[in-house]
């Protein structure tokens, strides 16, 4: 594992410290932590932000967005015959 050196205000460090002893962690231990699910979470703003772009372009896209909402009926139809046909799960 490597080092890194970082500088932090008092007022952050302090809070470190209180959550590390909170959660009887080393402060190193919880920094990780706290940059494991930052990375985490950005991939998942980018993730969600190329979905937007994408539900975007298709909504404005007639021609997609037609073809689109035309499966979404074929679906319905399908799901409306499948809960006609059989009897619920727990009977």
């Amino acid at each position: 594992m490597s080092n890194i050196s970082v500088r932090l205000p008092e007022n952050l460090l302090d809070a470190l410290q209180i959550e590390a002893d909170r959660q009887q962690k080393k402060r190193s231990e919880l920094i990780r932590d706290a940059v494991v699910l930052y990375l985490q979470q950005s991939d998942q703003d980018r993730f969600l932000t190329r979905m937007v772009e994408e539900a975007k372009a298709v909504y404005g896209n007639n021609d997609l967005h037609g073809e689109a909402l035309e499966i979404a009926e074929d679906f319905d139809a399908i799901e409306g015959d499948l809960d006609k046909d059989s009897d619920p799960w727990w009977q």
